[in-house]
């Protein structure tokens, strides 16, 4: 599963890209936990003043998807370069990654598990202890795990980066991974009631 894949394997996977436009590809499924279809239909003028507007995926029959036709994202620092060298001076009605074999389109369904697949294959080269390999799909669930596990997020937060319809669909499938627990929030609990003593 996504979850065994940490932080650091995730950064072997975008490092070992093959080129500029599969890092930032991978580095948007990964770092910001969209889904492949909807990085797929990010355009050019989607990327605004360190934010993505993501347009949400999925049918009104998928309950896991939020109904509001669009979330805005905040853009990890280490990816807003990548993106903003990626979108240049094209056109806003771009699409942010265009195919590069049918103009005007933008790259297959297939094309993020093909990147993903490459870059897999050159991070496992030289090392000892090889990274799962999984779709691209997954890259948004190592993003949920890494953001609870590791950087130790509200669940609140990672709900909304990949557009969790309810906070407790993402804590159903993740709610595990966190390391919060209550001690830290009964210490606060603790601290407040002190000082209002």
């Amino acid at each position: 599963m996504a979850a065994d894949v940490d932080a650091e394997q995730l950064m072997a996977i975008i490092n070992a890209t093959r080129d500029d436009f599969d890092r930032a590809l991978l580095g948007t499924l990964g770092l910001m936990g969209p889904r492949s279809g909807e990085a797929r239909s990010l355009l050019v003028g989607d990327l605004r003043a360190g934010h993505l507007s993501v347009l949400n995926g999925g049918s009104g029959t998928d309950t896991t998807k939020t109904r509001d036709s669009r979330r805005v994202l905040p853009v990890p620092a280490l990816l807003l370069p990548w993106l903003t060298e990626l979108a240049g001076d094209r056109p806003k009605s771009d699409w942010m990654f265009p195919s590069p074999r049918r103009k005007g389109a933008p790259i297959a369904k297939q094309y993020a598990n093909q990147a993903f697949t490459r870059a897999v294959a050159r991070a496992n080269e030289d090392r000892e202890e090889k990274i799962p390999r999984y779709s691209a799909h997954a890259l948004r669930h190592t993003f949920a795990a890494i953001s609870l596990s590791e950087a130790e997020a509200d669940l609140l937060s990672v709900s909304q980066a990949p557009g969790h319809a309810r906070p407790s669909i993402t804590l159903d499938r993740y709610g595990h991974l966190s390391k919060r627990g209550l001690a830290p929030l009964m210490a606060k609990i603790d601290a407040l009631v002190a000082k209002a003593s």
